[in-house]
């Protein structure tokens, strides 16, 4: 081999070698499982939010509502799940429970069993008080005000009498609430739900009461980085 070809090979070694320093690795993206208590609301809420942002074309991102109707057979079939993953080898990176409080006698013993879950960066509790429905609420109005059950009326009911005042012809399970309420915020924006969900959240802190609250909006900023790092995956 002459002089020439063996300072060429070298040179295309290290043009090579400094081309792979220069492109960056893209981002392997979470594997995500979300369990929610209702069986059509919630689940039809968040595969909506999916398809809208076309995440499960890039990745992994589950969600279901047949577990039953209470915070604890959530957690459950959340664990049965993720155990049958696990023996398959792909386990979920993140795990989300979707819960209400409303008038649910094991809610606490969901939330301890959720915090008590191994490993902890994977298992979170999605709690909203009194329902899920005070995340739709914020979209339309920001309020503290406490929902108080009364004879014959849970504070979920509550909350549902207050959002149908904004929220013409909603009704538990129906197809299309994650566009119609993206649709009433500047620029579909969920930054702006996310922001008033953050206040409640001081506000409960600052009164000690947890009437109302969400963390909904923690398992959507989830989503949305999720959408952020597809869009700079294809950018590499």
């Amino acid at each position: 081999m002459g002089s020439d070809d063996l300072f060429k090979k070298k040179r295309l070694a290290k043009k090579n070698k400094e081309l792979s320093r220069k492109l960056p690795n893209k981002k392997p993206l979470k594997k995500i499982l979300i369990v929610c208590e209702g069986s059509k609301t919630e689940p039809n809420y968040f595969e909506e939010l999916r398809d809208y942002y076309k995440l499960n074309t890039t990745s992994v991102i589950d969600v279901t509502g047949d577990c039953g109707s209470s915070p604890l057979s959530v957690y459950k079939h959340a664990k049965a799940i993720q155990s049958q993953e696990n023996q398959k080898g792909s386990p979920y990176d993140m795990v989300f429970c979707v819960i209400d409080k409303d008038a649910h006698t094991d809610y606490y013993a969901a939330l301890e069993a959720i915090r008590k879950s191994k490993p902890s960066n994977q298992w979170v509790a999605i709690n909203s008080v009194p329902c899920f429905e005070y995340w739709l609420l914020l979209h339309h109005k920001y309020t503290t005000k406490a929902f108080e059950a009364t004879a014959g009326s849970s504070s979920g009911n509550k909350v549902l009498i207050e959002l149908k005042k904004y929220f013409n012809g909603y009704e538990k399970g129906s197809k299309g609430t994650f566009l119609e309420s993206l649709n009433v915020l500047p620029e579909r924006d969920l930054n702006v739900v996310i922001k008033k969900a953050e206040m409640c959240l001081q506000h409960s802190k600052d009164t000690e009461t947890d009437n109302p609250t969400t963390y909904v909006h923690i398992l959507v900023k989830e989503l949305l980085n999720l959408k952020k790092q597809v869009e700079m995956n294809k950018s590499k």
